[in-house]
């Protein structure tokens, strides 16, 4: 994986968690929600497993923890064997390094638990080296670490001064560089955590002639200098993300009445949008279009009646998007907070004349799931 694409894995990990934001002030643990009001200890790094609020975000943090425990497992034993980290890695470093510290003496510093794209770059960069390593990193913020520890990753606009680059960030743009014995981390929204894809893309691949052990001091710059995001490669790997039943006007709204203070998406560096004005609004047959139409026109590029799903407005079956990968040998996977028989999911798997017979949906995509 080249290190832009793994920069752009990195950021699409935190994008997947900001899907679904916890309440800003509490960390969810896999026991208990605590209020981030403690001074002498850490976040808590774990991810509840169990939260069905989580959607998206949940099932992904379902396989990590299913990893951690198989890692956890396999490092109880004291076996030699290393996780697969994908691609054509065979074995990882035995040991990771900053300038000869181990890496686990650091701490990952964030300005507060509010600040959700520090705090999720924090967890991903956790989460990589627990499930990968079987490291354990903690997480501070400035109000947990009052004290200037040596040894910190600095992951946006903490209080600390080594944090303060003099740049400004426009959409895909962040840094990385080291500052005395710490690491910074920052940038434009999703793109404060880029720089670590940098990092563990430059450094983390094996070389079989080289030690057995990285130091990731060497590939960060001591010069605060901005880099872009732009793909070296076409992207090996698609998600694509669908707020049911939310168009341009209801962000504006949720802006403009204090539900959010922005849109994370919109720092995408790549966005693209669709009318999926129904055939039905079109023929004057009802004033607004339906989930079933919309999503139909979103996964085959067809305008339908309101309540046909993967049908055109003749009723014939229309090809969508996942099948058409699945043609090309691509795995496809469908994740939704909704029931699977959703007007919105059922559009990427499904084809009927009406969102409402869902036992014959539930047929279909029993099919599907046993082919």
């Amino acid at each position: 994986m080249t290190k832009r694409l793994s920069a752009l894995l990195f950021a699409l990990l935190l994008i997947i968690s900001l899907a679904a934001c916890r309440r800003p002030g509490t960390v969810v643990t896999t026991d208990t929600t605590v209020s981030d009001s403690r001074t002498d200890a850490p976040f808590d790094n774990d991810v509840e497993e169990n939260d069905s609020s989580q959607g998206t975000n949940n099932g992904s943090q379902n396989t990590n923890n299913g990893s951690q425990n198989t890692n956890n497992g396999s490092q109880n034993t004291n076996t030699d064997k290393k996780p697969d980290v994908g691609g054509d890695v065979e074995k990882i470093y035995d040991d990771v390094y900053i300038d000869d510290v181990d890496i686990r003496e650091y701490r990952l510093i964030i300005p507060s638990a509010d600040d959700l794209y520090s705090y999720y770059t924090a967890l991903n960069i956790v989460n990589y080296f627990n499930n990968v390593y079987g490291y354990t990193l903690e997480i501070y913020s400035d109000e947990t670490a009052t004290d200037d520890y040596e040894y910190e990753i600095l992951i946006g606009d903490t209080d600390r001064p080594e944090s303060n680059t003099g740049l400004e960030f426009g959409v895909g743009e962040y840094t990385v560089l080291r500052s005395g014995s710490k690491i910074v981390l920052d940038g434009y929204g999703v793109y404060v955590g880029a720089g670590m894809g940098d990092i563990i893309a430059e450094c983390l691949s094996y070389d079989r002639n080289a030690p057995k052990y990285a130091d990731l001091w060497e590939s960060v710059p001591a010069v605060a200098e901005k880099r872009s995001f732009a793909p070296s490669a076409p992207a090996e790997n698609v998600i694509l993300m669908i707020g049911d039943g939310m168009g341009y006007n209801h962000i504006e709204a949720a802006i403009k009445n204090g539900y959010i203070s922005e849109f994370a998406a919109a720092g995408f560096t790549s966005v693209g949008s669709l009318i999926t004005r129904s055939q039905s609004v079109i023929n004057g047959e009802a004033a607004y279009t339906d989930s079933a139409a919309a999503a139909t026109a979103l996964a085959t590029g067809y305008k339908t009646i309101n309540g046909y799903i993967g049908k055109d407005a003749s009723q014939n079956n229309v090809q969508n998007v996942r099948e058409l990968a699945h043609e090309f040998g691509a795995l496809t996977a469908v994740i939704t907070t909704d029931v699977l028989t959703g007007a919105t999911p059922g559009g990427f798997l499904a084809h009927n004349i009406s969102r409402n017979n869902t036992a014959e949906l539930q047929a279909e995509i029993n099919a599907l799931i046993a082919a």
